[in-house]
């Protein structure tokens, strides 16, 4: 059943806004009420540009598994918030539900808070993706996980862009979802890495590559051959020491509309607690628990520890995902840019300190002027 009624001058939702209306749906005299929550806005691509509500918008998040370290794949609501606030402190405003359908009051949570999250179906075959995304009898089994992504999210004004899955291939099956998904549901883009790039016959709505280098990424972004926009699904591999070129990006991200932006592999580390001894409690990975064979470090790969303490690189993704830029002009002197989409920068204060061999000297507080998104100005402390 579709209903259509005109809601004149909505709010519009969006990650800085995320406006809600409350629908209510009476069957007959109340055999049946049901209630949703509701965001009025528009997704489109215009050229190479990605968009939100006719203004272009950069996805600046990472991949999130569903995982706790006292439960595992089981997340409670606390657990979900636990991550929203730690996301909205590292100023990620998208997140892609890796590899997987998460659990619906997931979405419920990301229509309120305000995240822009890549809705992507429970299909992948890492192992036989060149096998099993060909294979007749898996046809029905990929499209269908699409079209159950599809039907249970559709009303999510946080959902984006629907993924077709994750590392299947790029074999008939895929594409077969992709189809099938674009007609269930044109008003939002496609997504799915495998297909490759659009030379290469790729039918989503975007171009999507996975650990791409950065100049690579900018030779991409230049390439007047190319004709939509180009996301990294996964990049910044966050593994030990690791995603020392975050910055790197998002300057590329900034300067080029043709770039939408990415989600870093990973959110959260995947450790369990081990409290075999119980006054040494601690996160244990691959062998942990005396397990063989097992994956190792190879868990331990995320911006946040499993508990959701942060990583070092918790910082460096807060600074390079800032929705507002700085360049010392000197003499008391700054340019800021303004990254935000639909925010001006009058709805933030302007704290500063100055510092010489790691000791503050002077700081000092002020307002910020009207900078609206996209725009620059010089700001004299």
């Amino acid at each position: 059943v579709t209903l259509e009624a005109p809601v004149p001058h909505p709010a519009k939702w969006s990650a800085e806004t995320p406006s809600l209306y409350t629908t209510v749906l009476t069957l007959g005299k109340g055999d049946e009420i049901l209630s949703h929550k509701v965001g009025f806005r528009k997704v489109e691509i215009k050229g190479r540009v990605f968009m939100v509500n006719g203004k272009p918008v950069k996805l600046k998040g990472a991949n999130r598994h569903e995982m706790s370290p006292e439960t595992g794949h089981h997340v409670t609501e606390a657990d979900m918030v636990r991550d929203l606030v730690m996301l909205k402190r590292a100023n990620c405003n998208h997140v892609r539900t890796s590899h997987y359908s998460n659990d619906p009051r997931w979405y419920e949570l990301c229509d309120e808070w305000g995240i822009y999250l890549m809705g992507e179906a429970n299909a992948e075959c890492h192992g036989l993706m060149g096998t099993l995304d060909r294979e007749p009898r898996f046809e029905r089994m990929v499209v269908d996980r699409n079209v159950a992504n599809v039907e249970n999210f559709k009303n999510h004004a946080s959902v984006l862009i629907w993924s077709m899955g994750n590392e299947c291939g790029n074999g008939s099956n895929l594409r077969a979802a992709e189809k099938v998904v674009r007609s269930m549901d044109p008003s939002r883009p496609t997504h799915y890495e495998g297909f490759g790039d659009e030379f290469q016959g790729n039918p989503a709505s975007i171009e999507s590559h996975m650990y791409t280098d950065p100049a690579s990424l900018e030779s991409i972004a230049k390439d007047p051959k190319r004709t939509v926009p180009m996301y990294l699904c996964e990049y910044a591999h966050a593994m030990n020491n690791s995603m020392g070129s975050i910055g790197e990006y998002n300057d590329l991200f900034d300067k080029y509309p043709s770039l939408m932006g990415g989600a870093i592999w990973e959110w959260e580390d995947q450790g369990l607690w081990n409290r075999r001894d119980p006054k040494r409690p601690y996160l244990a990975y691959g062998g942990g628990f005396g397990d063989k064979p097992n994956d190792q470090y190879f868990i331990h790969k995320g911006v946040v520890f499993s508990d959701r303490s942060p990583k070092p690189h918790f910082p460096e993704v807060k600074r390079a995902y800032q929705g507002i830029g700085f360049k010392d002009l000197g003499d008391g002197r700054l340019m800021v840019k303004n990254r935000f989409a639909f925010t001006d920068l009058s709805k933030y204060a302007l704290k500063w300190t100055l510092t010489a061999d790691g000791s503050a000297l002077v700081s000092g507080s002020q307002a910020f002027p009207s900078v609206g998104p996209g725009e620059t100005a010089t700001v004299a402390l």
